[in-house]
């Protein structure tokens, strides 16, 4: 998506730039997936995120493609917990993001997976485009 995303893959650490999970925690950590082909006016970009003993998944995404669509992040554990939200895609062309509530991460980083499912509301829920980590 081009605004300062890391390369497929990379973890970076800095300072946490949105609100934190109750609790001490240190600083965040974020590994990205690949930028998947955008099919149907859907950029997207899907990370996992671990800020201290917590993890969640999101996904970064622009609907440019002008109809309402889904999404479902989810974030996946070595544990074999998954935990799933779902948020709705307005109709607009405007950067925007969705995820998971922060979990107790087992393992850290490294041992989570994000998957973002997108889906087209007015067919049915016909899966468009999936992006995930590595």
């Amino acid at each position: 998506m081009g605004r300062g995303a890391p390369a497929d893959g990379e973890a970076r650490t800095s300072p946490a730039a949105d609100p934190s999970p109750p609790g001490p925690h240190g600083s965040t950590a974020v590994r990205w997936g690949p930028a998947p082909p955008a099919p149907d006016g859907i950029e997207t970009r899907t990370c996992v995120v671990a800020q201290g003993a917590t993890v969640r998944a999101r996904t970064y995404y622009r609907n440019a493609g002008g109809e309402e669509r889904t999404v479902a992040p989810s974030l996946m554990g070595p544990d074999g917990r998954n935990v799933l939200t779902h948020c709705v895609l307005d109709a607009g062309d405007e950067p925007a993001l969705c995820g998971t509530p922060h979990e107790r991460g087992p393992g850290g980083l490294a041992r989570h997976t994000a998957i973002a499912e997108f889906a087209d509301r007015a067919a049915g829920g016909r899966l468009l485009l999936r992006s995930g980590t590595n």
